[in-house]
């Protein structure tokens, strides 16, 4: 069942992309009356969903992610992904349901590390890599290990969207 529902998420994502991006459209204007005065500044926003490994993202619906901060780690012999030349690293995913309703997990984290994608690794005999694609009920957690060959280990961003429904959580070494 579960590679059935990442064959279903590999064949819908490519079409809501496609729909999402049609539905944007693009204006500009050009203001004659423009003043060359300086404009006053205003504080920069922060992204709510941007933060530093070890933090914790919460949407307003109740869920929340954190992603810990990377270790190093050796994967087996059996794992696949690994690239050689680069430095493996592992990650605890912890997903917390406080919302009302279940939550239907269906995302795959992606990493990006010094100007490259990331590898994934996958070693199901340590169980890495082996996210969870089933309902999380209310009140409810759970932890699982994602593990990535990286170019560079001091510059990671990790993307993890738990369904269709919430925007994308970002972790990055630089926050």
């Amino acid at each position: 069942m579960n590679t059935m529902k990442k064959l279903a998420i590999v064949i819908a994502l490519p079409v809501v992309l496609l729909l999402s991006a049609c539905s944007v459209q693009a204006t500009s204007h050009t203001d004659t009356h423009a003043s060359s005065a300086p404009q006053p500044t205003t504080a920069v926003q922060t992204d709510p969903l941007l933060k530093g490994f070890g933090e914790t993202i919460t949407y307003k619906d109740g869920i929340s992610v954190s992603v810990s901060k990377p270790a190093p780690f050796t994967p087996s012999m059996y794992a696949a992904g690994v690239v050689q030349g680069q430095s493996d690293v592992l990650f605890n995913v912890v997903v917390t349901n406080h919302s009302k309703e279940n939550l239907e997990l269906l995302g795959f984290p992606e990493a990006t590390s010094g100007g490259q994608k990331a590898s994934v690794i996958t070693d199901l005999g340590s169980n890495i890599g082996n996210e969870p694609t089933s309902a999380l009920l209310p009140e409810q957690s759970i932890t699982w290990q994602e593990g990535f060959s990286v170019a560079d280990p001091t510059n990671i961003t990790l993307q993890y969207r738990v369904n269709f429904t919430h925007e994308p959580a970002i972790f990055d070494s630089k926050h």
